[in-house]
């Protein structure tokens, strides 16, 4: 089956490329069947424009299948003569063959405009050379049909102007008044009579000639004859004169003689106009033209065109005897031209008229269907119906009466008449339905469930069950899903052209758990939202030396039930979740720590808040007061009223880092009984940073076990010589502590290492100013080392003022 397909297309693309070789046919002359609704070739049109000037052009055809040959003529107006003439395709030109007036072209597979050029001719106005007596000028050598020529006449001495003469190129004489004439459609000769001055010869539409010589003078008793010239469109009748006295020798002949008297004589040949006839070579198949039979020269003569029932004026034009076309004026049914001075022959054609078929405006679908139709053609309509509706029906008017119309479906026919008609049609639609799916916990309700059309706005109403929220919802139709907008308890779509389904899906809401008005303490919770009926766990947090005071539970501003007792932190409460958001409120009262109020003596565990209680074996203190220790006194000896206690924390680094600012700090400028007047001596003296001076800085910096309140996170300084010295000798009763606190909360003293001291080892002048001090713990010596070692503990102290 596939090779009979493959050499079966094979077959049609060798046709085809033989037609386009061939060029005997455009390959859609082949394939389909055209615009005549049956086999017969597809034709085009043929359009002459409109608004030629000076002449015509006519088709033999105006419809043509692709490939005949069209023969197109030229018909100049009276004066002109064909320049070029030019057929097209859209913007494309074709080929147009021939000379002449007539020209051919070859029919391509489009419809042809047809245009041309029509150029006045040149005629030359020649002055006689046989005029004696003067001299003749015209203000033209060459003109145009229809120009106005002026002559001048110039006589020589003792003559005078007599009269004029001036023949076209056949011979014909012309009109000429007051020294002007109008050119005709040939060159023309122009001459003129001079005459001596004596007794004149007056002739009106005549000559006057004495011994076969022209003459204007003449003596008395000579014999003249005179020779009618009637002006164009005229013929002579008799003479007659003024001059009293003359007589002629037969005053009805054209041509008669008279004696010249002793006097200037006045003549006129006396004519009237020529009727010419005005006909047409046969009768005209679907229509006629009326007019006069008969006209004068220069008369203007109407043509009133009446073409049958259901055709048009194709074309028309008037040619002369003698050849040659006359300009027509006019349009529609009605032409005009001026008769010439001969008999002139009417032809005009008539064509099928095409009358227009307008679409209404219509909603809701379109309608396809030529723009035009020939009478009695049948014409075909098809309905387009938008998406979600159907045609409902499809009708024809004519004005006031209406076409019938047949066939079924979204394809209908009717016979076209002889008038323009307007084509309607409605569109009815389509009924869909809206459903639900199952759902749980919830519901859905659709404001439209059946004849639900597409556009319109249907509505969802969502109900969750209560503890619920919407989680999802969908809509779809035809296999594709439908936009939702809205939020909330509602949802809207817009009807599309099917049917929808409605799905939904509800989970568990979480309801907020939010803290207000809270200080000095927290209340935690283990999620920020829960579920209704949940129940939730609060943790009383207070901070160091407070205590739960009171605490609630809000929902839309209602108290509910707390479950659980206890002050301290780690109390709790319960409550269960409403299907609403919650706020807790709590606050805190402040408790000491301490026994008493501040540290003053050895021993004395300093709290956070300020509070100190005394060391004795045996004691034992609160997990929160373990995590409120800060320092163990280890000094109370001092001056000034403060004592000295230790960080619970150590560290292990450098005293000074090896460059040369560290090496120049001696023990006469770093003492060794005044640790924080160390620390502002190097403030004061060195750039002073971490990177220069490890133990130093991390001592200044202490931050303890993180508990450090705002009151006793500043003043910590390294210890020199004499206040480490005091430390070990209370390293017993520093131990114990340590014990009693616990390692998450204090560092042990170590032995392994000693711990430096903020003083320097020599005086100034000693080679050995790189080294300071250092205490070993496990035997209380004192050693020395370079500061730039980073394997000796560091504790931080700090005095408490009392």
């Amino acid at each position: 089956m596939k090779k009979t397909r493959r050499f079966a297309t094979l077959i049609l693309l060798m046709a085809i490329t033989t037609a386009l070789v061939t060029g005997c046919k455009n390959i859609t002359d082949y394939i389909g069947d055209g615009n005549n609704g049956d086999n017969s070739p597809k034709t085009y049109s043929v359009t002459v424009a409109t608004g030629i000037e000076n002449g015509t052009v006519t088709a033999n055809k105006i419809t043509v299948p692709a490939n005949e040959t069209v023969v197109l003529t030229a018909t100049p107006n009276d004066g002109y003569q064909l320049t070029s003439i030019r057929a097209t395709v859209g913007n494309n030109a074709i080929t147009v063959s021939g000379t002449g007036t007539t020209r051919t072209f070859t029919m391509p597979s489009g419809d042809v405009s047809v245009n041309a050029t029509f150029t006045a001719i040149d005629y030359t106005i020649n002055i006689s050379d046989s005029i004696s007596h003067g001299n003749v000028t015209a203000d033209k050598t060459t003109a145009h049909y229809g120009d106005t020529i002026t002559l001048t006449a110039e006589p020589d001495a003792g003559y005078q102007f007599y009269e004029w003469a001036a023949t076209d190129s056949a011979g014909t004489a012309l009109t000429i008044t007051d020294g002007s004439f109008t050119m005709p459609l040939s060159s023309v000769t122009v001459t003129a009579s001079f005459s001596p001055i004596n007794s004149t010869i007056s002739v009106t539409n005549g000559i006057a000639t004495v011994n076969g010589n022209r003459a204007i003078s003449a003596d008395a008793g000579t014999t003249v004859t005179v020779t009618a010239t009637p002006p164009t469109g005229k013929q002579f009748t008799n003479w007659t004169t003024t001059t009293s006295g003359l007589t002629f020798a037969d005053a009805t002949t054209s041509s008669t003689t008279f004696t010249m008297p002793d006097c200037s004589v006045d003549i006129t040949a006396n004519c009237i106009d020529i009727n010419y006839t005005i006909s047409q070579a046969s009768s005209f198949p679907h229509g006629s033209v009326t007019y006069n039979s008969t006209a004068t020269y220069n008369s203007t003569v109407t043509l009133t065109i009446s073409p049958s029932s259901g055709y048009m004026l194709g074309g028309i034009s008037v040619t002369k005897a003698s050849g040659g076309t006359i300009s027509l004026s006019g349009s529609g049914n009605t032409r005009t031209f001026t008769m010439p001075a001969e008999n002139v022959t009417v032809f005009a054609t008539f064509t099928a008229q095409s009358y227009n078929i307008t679409k209404a405006q219509i909603s809701n679908g379109t309608l396809s269907v030529n723009s035009s139709a020939s009478c009695d053609s049948t014409v075909t309509v098809t309905a387009n119906p938008a998406s979600g509706y159907q045609l409902g029906s499809i009708t024809v008017s004519n004005g006031s009466s209406s076409v019938p119309v047949s066939g079924s479906g979204n394809t209908r026919t009717f016979t076209m008449p002889a008038n323009n008609v307007t084509v309607s049609a409605t569109f009815n639609p389509i009924n869909y339905n809206v459903t639900v799916s199952s759902i749980s916990h919830g519901s859905v309700t659709a404001s439209k469930t059946t004849n639900a059309h597409i556009g319109d706005t249907v509505t969802l109403t969502i109900a969750p069950e209560t503890g619920y929220i919407l989680n999802s919802i969908s809509a779809t139709a035809n296999e594709g899903s439908v936009s939702l907008s809205g939020n909330g308890s509602t949802r809207q779509f817009t009807m599309p052209a099917g049917n929808v389904t409605i799905s939904a899906s509800f989970t568990l809401e979480d309801y907020r758990i939010t803290k207000t008005g809270m200080s000095s303490g927290t209340v935690n919770f283990s999620n920020p939202t829960a579920h209704y009926n949940e129940t939730v766990t609060l943790t009383i947090v207070p901070d160091n030396s407070f205590i739960l005071e009171t605490i609630s539970v809000t929902a839309n501003g209602n108290p509910l039930t707390l479950n659980g007792s206890g002050t301290a932190k780690g109390s709790t409460r319960t409550f269960t979740m409403p299907a609403s958001e919650v706020s807790i409120s709590a606050t805190f009262v402040r408790t000491h720590l301490g026994t008493k109020d501040k540290p003053t003596a050895v021993g004395d565990i300093v709290f956070n808040d300020g509070t100190a209680t005394p060391y004795s074996a045996g004691m034992t203190l609160t997990e929160q007061q373990k995590e409120a220790a800060i320092a163990i006194i280890f000094a109370d000896n001092i001056p000034n009223g403060y004592v000295l206690g230790m960080g619970l924390k150590h560290d292990k680094r450098a005293l000074c880092s090896n460059q040369s600012a560290a090496w120049g700090r001696r023990s006469d400028l770093l003492p060794e009984s005044d640790g924080e007047y160390s620390n502002y001596q190097i403030n004061c003296l060195d750039d002073y940073n971490e990177a220069n001076y490890p133990a130093f800085w991390w001592a200044e910096h202490y931050a303890g076990s993180g508990n450090l309140s705002s009151d006793n996170n500043w003043d910590w300084f390294l210890p020199v010589k004499n206040e480490l010295q005091d430390v070990y000798r209370q390293k017993a009763l520093i131990d114990a502590i340590n014990d009693l606190l616990g390692s998450t909360y204090a560092d042990p003293i170590r032995t392994d290492f000693g711990y430096w001291s903020g003083t320097q080892q020599s005086t100034a002048g000693d080679d050995l100013d790189h080294h300071a001090f250092i205490l070993r713990f496990a035997d209380g010596l004192w050693v020395s080392n370079g500061k730039d070692e980073s394997d000796y503990n560091v504790i931080a102290v700090r005095r408490f003022h009392f």
